[in-house]
C-alpha cells in the first residue's frame, strides 16, 4: 500500500448530559416533556479513502456509539412491559431512541475520461446499521431491526461539468427501514371500549424510508 495515496482520520468523543429532556407519549393522545436527569455519550469513528488506481478510488467510513442514561427511573413503559418503578420504567443504564450502536459505509468511484469532451463515471456503496429504537418509550414491538443497504449509479457528461446524465439506484435490495413510529393515538382506548372491557390492545404505524427506488437524471448547468 502507498500511504501518499491513502488518507485517515479518527475522533474519539465523550459527552455528559444533565437534565435531559425527552419527548413522549402518554400512550393515549398527548405528547408530553419530561425529565430524563442525565445521559452520557460516548463514541469513536473512523473514516478514510485510498487511490487504488487513476480514476478509482475506494473509500469508507464506520462509528461506534455508545449512549446510555445514567438517570432515568421514571420513563414510560412499552406496551405490555411490566413496570420497574411504580407505575414507571426505570431507563437507567438503558440506550436512546436512534442510536444504533454500530453504523458502517464503504464505496467505490470510477470516472474516466473517454476524450472528446466526454467523461463517464460511476459508484458503488453499502451502508449498514445495527438494531435500534424508534420510540421515546424504547417499544421493543417496533425497533428497527440492523440492516444493510446498497446503492449504485452510472453517469456520463461533459468534461467541463456543463452537462451530465445519470442513472441512481438506492437501497437495491428493498430493505424495509422505519424513519419513524410509535402507537396510533387512542389505539388501546378503542380496543377496549369496542370489547367491554374484556380485551387489550395496541395499534402502531411508521414512516418508512423509500423502497428500491431508480430514477435517471439530467443536469445541466447554465
Amino acid at each position: 500500500m502507498r500511504w501518499d495515496r491513502a488518507e485517515l482520520n479518527a475522533t474519539y468523543y465523550s459527552t455528559e448530559y444533565s437534565d435531559l429532556q425527552t419527548n413522549i407519549f402518554d400512550g393515549t393522545l398527548s405528547f408530553l416533556v419530561q425529565n430524563a436527569s442525565s445521559a452520557e455519550v460516548k463514541g469513536f469513528e473512523i473514516d478514510g479513502r485510498y487511490l487504488i488506481a487513476e480514476g478509482i478510488e475506494l473509500y469508507a467510513s464506520a462509528a461506534s456509539l455508545d449512549y446510555k442514561f445514567t438517570d432515568f427511573p421514571d420513563s414510560q413503559c412499552g406496551y405490555g412491559e411490566a413496570p420497574t418503578n411504580g407505575i414507571y420504567c426505570d431507563r437507567s443504564g438503558a440506550t436512546a431512541p436512534y442510536a444504533p450502536e454500530t453504523t458502517t459505509n464503504l464505496g467505490l468511484d470510477y470516472s474516466r475520461d473517454l476524450g472528446n469532451g466526454m467523461v463517464i463515471d460511476a459508484n458503488l456503496n453499502v451502508d449498514t446499521s445495527s438494531k435500534y429504537f424508534i420510540t421515546t418509550n424504547l417499544d421493543k414491538n417496533i425497533d428497527q431491526g440492523g440492516y444493510t443497504k446498497y446503492g449504485a449509479q452510472i453517469g456520463l457528461g461533459s468534461d467541463d461539468g456543463k452537462w451530465r446524465l445519470s442513472v441512481i439506484g438506492d437501497n437495491l435490495t428493498d430493505e424495509r427501514i422505519r424513519v419513524i413510529g410509535g402507537t396510533i393515538p387512542l389505539a388501546r382506548t378503542f380496543v377496549q371500549l369496542a370489547s367491554g372491557g374484556a380485551l387489550d390492545g395496541i395499534a402502531y404505524d411508521a414512516i418508512y424510508a423509500r423502497p428500491r427506488n431508480v430514477t435517471v437524471k439530467f443536469d445541466y448547468n447554465f
